[in-house]
């Protein structure tokens, strides 16, 4: 099944960019992703259990760098690309 999920990350801290620029950067490793960033969120289209995989992974890893973090995510069903 193939997904798109639209991603918001809220770093609660002043210096909010650079956690935000770590993350996408930490997606972009990640073969088999299309992987869009825009001014407001980042999208991710993919393979169902790829992307999630990946999210699940990488939102961890948000979690333990000690940045009070919040994320908003969007997740869409579709049948192809």
């Amino acid at each position: 099944m193939y997904c798109i999920v639209e991603i918001t990350k809220y770093p609660l801290t002043p210096d909010y960019e650079a956690p935000i620029k770590d993350f996408i950067v930490r997606l972009n490793t990640h073969d088999g992703l299309d992987i869009t960033s825009g001014e407001t969120s980042t999208v991710v289209r993919g393979d169902y259990d790829l992307v999630m995989s990946v999210l699940k992974d990488e939102i961890k890893v948000s979690f333990e760098s000690g940045v009070r973090t919040a994320f908003v995510l969007k997740v869409l069903s579709t049948e192809g690309t």
